[in-house]
């Protein structure tokens, strides 16, 4: 098996619910040397500004991928894709309080409360260690 760090790069965009607008630029592609994975599902496509919003956020691991750590972190980026603030870790271990439901399905899920003060986009990336089965 090899083992090769990889970007799970979906930066998959949250559209505020006061200020729809699209973003053509977005989403971009990986970095070199870095692997994209697949989108990020989420719950819903907008949060209230200045309210808490509880967003879930997931993950699909293809297969032949293991996710060498217990988790994968997810990232807020700026409008550049530089990560800005760790917003919390995705799990594939069966536990609801942390929105999965069931354990190794190799779909990793987290719940976050979002606060958002002002109106914009907001870009979030997962990323973690994975291995690769030889031959892939």
């Amino acid at each position: 098996m090899k083992n090769l760090k990889i970007l799970l790069f979906t930066s998959f965009l949250i559209i505020f619910i006061i200020s729809c607008s699209d973003d053509k630029n977005s989403p971009t592609g990986p970095a070199a040397g870095e692997i994209e994975i697949g989108p990020l599902l989420l719950s819903q496509e907008g949060i209230l500004e200045d309210a808490n919003t509880q967003l879930l956020v997931k993950i699909e691991i293809p297969s032949g991928i293991q996710i060498t750590d217990s988790f994968l972190t997810i990232n807020k980026l700026d409008e550049n894709n530089n990560s800005i603030e760790a917003i919390g870790q995705l799990f594939d271990n069966g536990s609801l309080s942390n929105g999965d439901d069931i354990a190794g399905d190799n779909i990793y899920s987290g719940l976050f409360n979002i606060f958002e003060s002002s109106a914009g986009t907001i870009r979030l990336q997962a990323s973690g260690n994975a291995q690769f089965e030889e031959g892939l």
